[in-house]
């Protein structure tokens, strides 16, 4: 069956379940076959639906607790999903030894180790043992011969992690995807900070895909997405490649694998210096990526495809407008090669904004568009793809 996709209605009534493309060979399935369930989970008068920055950390072999960055109350909140609300909250505003701390990014190693980062710097970074309750100010001294890293994303698009007394950090570039002069050939997306030595080093081979190189592409499709797996792999993800670049543990490159949508058409450059408005019209109307994640309970991978569609007449396309397209996830397998596609309905969940447990994979029910968004509490729907 080939796919001829007419953007006046949803993609989602322009498939079969179970079918498949003959130019991808691998099925096209709809993701409510694999709903397993929806968990309640109640909202107090400082929480947020909001919840752009939180990790699911194992508690024992059983149990698993769900932290949430809560930027709007600057605290910590911790989420068990089988009770269905909050059991503790810390804040990060009325620590003696952290005063004046705004945290922008969590990460949380395990249980002994939660580092909150600040935005655009490696300053200072506060570390937070759950076990016994207790904050720590590290300070740092980044070696000021080292590059600078301007824009470390640390979130769950993008996570830092930390390995070996150090943290591996993401670094999104502050310039524009439409200069004249295309995307550069020398940009480090990848950095090392050394907590005990406060060197940062950058891993060169970790810049623009070659079919990039030189080009011009809406600034949103020139982020870049990656997670490690259990082998000590990273596996990147851009959102204008169709493909995804897997390097070992130092950051050399290993091998590309296509995993490619049954929706996508392909990526031809933008014009340079184009407006806001074309920028936006590119990236809402052309299928592209966002995250890709390694999900260790079942030794596979999930690329995320932002499905592109014909805004209707009266819309007015702004950034938070991808969040109305249908999107999928591609599922590979522990060869990066294609198991299958899920597709799922838009206006329902943020496609960036989910995590995996033991379970299978969570979706909170936090679009903007989405009709039933609450501040009393907050739904998540609770999927495997096995």
């Amino acid at each position: 069956m080939k796919f001829i996709v007419v953007r006046v209605l949803s993609v989602w009534f322009f498939f079969l379940l179970g079918c498949s493309n003959p130019e991808t060979n691998f099925p096209i399935e709809n993701a409510k076959s694999y709903l397993i369930k929806t968990v309640n989970v109640k909202l107090d008068s400082v929480s947020t639906y909001e919840m752009f920055d939180f990790e699911l950390v194992r508690e024992n072999e059983n149990d698993e607790l769900f932290f949430v960055l809560n930027k709007v109350n600057n605290s910590l909140d911790v989420y068990d999903l089988d009770l269905g609300g909050l059991i503790d909250r810390f804040s990060l505003k009325n620590q003696s030894e952290i005063k004046n701390f705004r945290a922008y990014s969590m990460v949380a190693h395990n249980l002994d180790s939660i580092f909150f980062l600040q935005q655009y710097n490696l300053d200072r970074i506060i570390s937070f043992n759950y076990n016994n309750k207790k904050f720590e100010l590290i300070s740092n001294r980044i070696n000021k011969s080292a590059p600078e890293i301007i824009n470390h994303v640390s979130n769950p698009s993008s996570p830092t992690y930390f390995f070996k007394n150090s943290f591996f950090v993401t670094n999104w570039t502050f310039e524009s995807g439409i200069k004249p002069s295309g995307l550069p050939s020398n940009f480090i997306s990848q950095y090392k900070y050394n907590l005990e030595t406060g060197e940062l080093n950058g891993f060169a081979e970790t810049g623009y895909p070659y079919s990039m190189v030189g080009l011009t592409f809406p600034t949103l499709l020139t982020l870049n997405y990656r997670v490690a797996d259990s082998e000590g792999n990273w596996i990147f993800s851009w959102p204008a490649s169709d493909s995804i670049f897997v390097y070992n543990s130092e950051f050399k490159f290993k091998e590309k694998f296509l995993a490619k949508s049954s929706f996508s058409n392909g990526f031809k450059p933008i014009i340079p210096n184009a407006s806001y408005q074309i920028e936006m019209d590119y990236f809402i109307k052309n299928t592209n990526y966002g995250r890709v994640y390694y999900d260790k309970f079942r030794n596979v991978y999930y690329r995320i495809t932002l499905i592109g569609r014909k805004p209707d007449d009266k819309e007015r396309i702004e950034m938070n407008s991808f969040q109305k397209n249908d999107f999928s996830i591609i599922m590979l397998g522990d060869d990066f090669s294609v198991i299958k596609e899920i597709v799922f309905e838009g206006k329902v969940y943020n496609p960036f904004l989910f995590f995996v447990g033991r379970e299978g994979i969570y979706f909170p029910k936090t679009n903007i568009d989405y009709q039933n968004l609450s501040d009393d509490n907050i739904s998540l729907d609770l999927y495997n793809f096995s």
